[in-house]
């Protein structure tokens, strides 16, 4: 059975990493990355959804997906500035279901 799953990430505007880099990493390690667009502009960072198709079986979408639950998932990536550098950062992955989820239980909490 394919499970597939939509997510929320966010990219610096001053480039440290970029969307390429996330898309990559996602592509190589966790899945088929089947949508990406822009989920909204806010501060510093660029804020993405994607629709990603899990690998089956796989240990490391299995320790992504229970962070992504608990509100800790990331991802390891690497940006290389030139043939000769390369900068590695975590990026924070988020469950869209979740997100939802939470602004749900947050706005009904206050209507009482």
């Amino acid at each position: 059975m394919t499970i597939v799953d939509d997510i929320i990430f966010s990219v610096p505007k001053n480039q440290k990493y970029t969307l390429a880099d996330i898309h990559d990493e996602l592509q190589m390690v966790y899945g088929d990355v089947e949508r990406v667009g822009i989920w909204r502009d806010y501060g510093d960072f660029i804020w993405y959804h994607a629709t990603i198709k899990w690998v089956e079986g796989s240990d490391n979408v299995k320790n992504l997906k229970a962070g992504m639950y608990d509100g800790n998932g990331s991802i390891y990536i690497s940006h290389y500035v030139n043939k000769k550098h390369c900068y590695f950062f975590d990026v924070p992955i988020y469950s869209y279901k979740m997100y939802v989820y939470g602004q749900y239980a947050n706005a009904t909490s206050y209507a009482y």
